[in-house]
């Protein structure tokens, strides 16, 4: 979710065109599209990590406490499972996380942050390029209330978590200093998706006035404040320092910098024609392949 907003008094809808490329950049970015989503190199070191001697031991160890014989796949249908009733039920033990240790656990949520990092962090240059359209809009609506120009009091987009943690990426929060490898992991990270992409995961953009004509900026991720390179607090920046930081980003020349390579061999599909992974597409998936699989998991 894309928030700028002072207040919640008021909820303006922008114009649908407009509101959609704040939402789903990701979607109409051919450049990106091209280069990340329907590239099975961009997440190579996912892959690498996942066919990796640290994963196989974890489905050895899996294999060895049910008495199965089990793939990488069946382990990943079983990790969801666990994710996804430990969500729908917080303060229950999902019996599908019983088969994990906490050791497993972790080597699982560190593939699930490579492939993140991947297709919506800081391993490509354009997953963060492309999301431009809503940090002009802040910057738009923002100028609007210092200048004395007025407008709505609060703005609110709502989206998948790949704009959301694409956003993150463009302000450089969670960034660490080394690249995420297949190789290197480092365990103190700061990205970690478990806590900035997480269900109902939010941003907020708010802007303060403080009197005299001057004026604060704070960003909140999940209700918490969060600090930005450029301001000399860690609760937000003055708006001249947001400016300093984040004004060129009032220029999105988002067509160019989408502009797929002339290189490409094979034609972009239309966006018409781009299947959209939902959640509860996700959640349906799961499903149906854990009703498959116990069906013939003990016969």
């Amino acid at each position: 979710m894309c928030i700028s907003a002072v207040s919640v008094n008021e909820v303006a809808t922008a114009a649908d065109t407009w509101s959609c490329l704040c939402q789903q950049f990701y979607k109409v970015c051919d450049k990106y599209v091209a280069e990340v989503d329907e590239n099975p190199k961009a997440t190579l070191e996912s892959q690498l990590f996942k066919k990796g001697p640290v994963m196989a031991a974890v489905v050895n160890r899996v294999s060895l406490r049910l008495g199965l014989s089990l793939t990488f796949q069946k382990v990943e249908v079983m990790y969801d499972a666990c994710r996804f009733y430990k969500a729908w039920n917080p303060s229950s033990d999902s019996a599908w996380c019983a088969v994990f240790t906490p050791s497993d656990l972790q080597v699982l949520e560190d593939w699930q942050d490579l492939e993140k990092y991947y297709t919506s962090g800081y391993g490509h240059a354009i997953n963060y390029e492309m999301a431009c359209p809503p940090l002009q809009d802040v910057i738009q609506y923002f100028s609007d209330m210092v200048d004395g120009r007025g407008g709505p009091k609060g703005i609110f987009y709502f989206t998948h978590s790949r704009a959301v943690i694409t956003m993150m990426s463009r302000l450089g929060l969670y960034r660490d200093v080394a690249p995420l490898t297949h190789e290197h992991m480092d365990p103190d990270r700061h990205w970690r998706t478990s806590s900035h992409g997480i269900f109902a995961t939010n941003l907020a953009f708010v802007l303060s006035s403080c009197g005299q004509d001057r004026w604060w900026v704070s960003v909140l991720m999940s209700e918490k404040v969060v600090s930005l390179d450029g301001c000399s607090s860690d609760r937000g920046c003055t708006w001249d320092e947001f400016l300093a930081a984040y004004g060129r980003y009032y220029r999105c020349d988002f067509d160019n910098i989408c502009q797929a390579s002339v290189q490409e061999e094979e034609p972009l599909s239309s966006a018409a024609n781009r299947p959209e992974v939902v959640w509860a597409t996700d959640v349906l998936r799961v499903l149906r392949t854990l009703a498959w699989w116990a069906g013939g998991l003990f016969t």
